[in-house]
């Protein structure tokens, strides 16, 4: 479930009961005490899989994602770090699940950003 309103998808706050961007919300708070943002991110994901097996699926060390949905982890790593001003410091969990050259990639997305 994603903290912040995400258009990659309707499983996040905007569509729940509480409305509140917990990203927003967190962010801001930082700033406000003067302290660098840092945000996590999961690569274990069981709603949108997109053809990927995750540790729930399979042996830990046999999980596996799909370009697919690489493309959708990509898209809202994007959306964070575009969307909410600097932020100095991005934990993506469980990254055996994607390929190295895909977390590769994604590391130098993100530092570009």
């Amino acid at each position: 479930h994603c903290l912040w309103p995400s258009r990659h998808t309707r499983y996040h706050v905007g569509t729940s009961g509480n409305r509140t961007d917990v990203v927003e919300a967190f962010v801001r708070a930082c700033e406000r005490h003067g302290l660098m943002t840092g945000l996590y991110y999961c690569s274990w994901d069981n709603r949108h899989k997109l053809g990927s097996r995750t540790p729930s699926d399979l042996p830990w060390n046999s999980a596996f994602t799909t370009r697919a949905y690489q493309d959708f982890q990509l898209g809202q790593i994007d959306e964070l770090l575009r969307g909410y001003g600097p932020v100095g410091q991005l934990w993506i969990d469980i990254p055996h699940v994607l390929p190295r050259d895909f977390r590769q990639a994604l590391y130098e997305h993100a530092t570009s950003l």
